[in-house]
């Protein structure tokens, strides 16, 4: 009887101390710089109490002492540390947001792709590896201590330098920006726009391929312009109906390239997301299921 209940006191503890850093996180996570104190409080009441109580309760009072500070900084780095970490990256990155969009933007990116791809790299291994360095008391090897900052630098860095290199969509026309100069292009040099459609692989050694589209801005006076990384998902759907309406609207020649049978094989697979409708994808492209042909719109 006793082993029983050794064993239902023992995942109980476990119970308590999951759920604690469940509730630590949601605490932290849906914190307001301007309740500081009383966010704290509710922290420490739904997060900081039951996982103390869940280590008691699993250890025993003093085992559960014994080390306390390491479960201490174990816990807040995981339900505390990462979360305000991430709190403070999306404040500085909605702030940058806020300040190149306009009430007309229908969509805007990022075109400099490779450097993102640093910028993601770089700042998720420097974030990491600090709440390691935490939950370990600071006592790791001095090269790892160089390669955080390096990694925080290279990130900052290159998220300082590209902040004003971004492509936009607007209801009156096209914003190409850059660090060397800023170029408003209007519908009337827009020739023409085409959806193109492809297979692309992830990063990595075993990749994945993906189906994705883009659309194609070809102007009278300059190169063609990119708007990447469309996806079979509801947001790209969204925005992707939005920039084709503005397309239709201001009445420019558009072209839609028609879906392999390759292709099909990958969208088949991600059609089976109840959650989004295949009707916003075939109007998208224009394809009428039923009859397996795409159809063309008129202006």
């Amino acid at each position: 009887m006793r082993s029983v209940l050794t064993k239902v006191k023992k995942v109980v503890s476990y119970i308590i101390i999951i759920l604690s850093f469940i509730t630590g996180i949601a605490a932290t996570a849906t914190a307001e710089w301007d309740d500081l104190f009383i966010n704290i409080f509710l922290y420490l009441l739904f997060g900081g109490l039951p996982f103390t109580i869940g280590i008691i309760m699993l250890e025993g009072l003093k085992e559960g002492k014994e080390n306390a500070w390491g479960k201490f900084r174990f816990y807040t780095g995981i339900s505390f540390l990462a979360p305000i970490l991430l709190k403070i990256i999306v404040y500085f990155n909605d702030k940058n947001t806020n300040r190149i969009s306009t009430p007309t933007d229908i969509y805007i990116t990022n075109y400099q792709d490779f450097i993102g791809l640093i910028i993601i790299f770089t700042g998720f291994y420097a974030f990491c590896l600090f709440i390691v360095i935490y939950i370990v008391g600071f006592k790791v090897e001095k090269e790892l201590y160089i390669s955080l900052v390096v990694a925080f630098l290279i990130s900052a860095g290159l998220s300082i330098y590209g902040k004003n290199d971004y492509y936009a969509i607007r209801e009156e026309g096209l914003f190409l920006s850059s660090k060397e100069e800023q170029i408003a292009i209007p519908w009337e040099d827009v020739e023409s726009v085409r959806i193109e459609a492809a297979l692309v692989s992830d990063i990595g050694k075993y990749s994945s391929q993906d189906f994705e589209w883009e659309f194609i801005f070809y102007l009278k006076e300059h190169e063609p312009v990119k708007f990447s990384g469309f996806g079979y998902d509801e947001p790209s759907l969204t925005y992707s109906h939005q920039i084709k309406n503005v397309i239709m609207e201001n009445k420019i020649s558009m072209s839609i390239d028609s879906i392999s049978e390759k292709e099909w094989e990958f969208l088949e697979v991600d059609m089976e997301d109840d959650e989004i409708k295949p009707d916003d994808f075939y109007k998208l492209f224009q394809y009428n299921p039923e009859t397996n042909e795409y159809y063309d719109i008129n202006y």
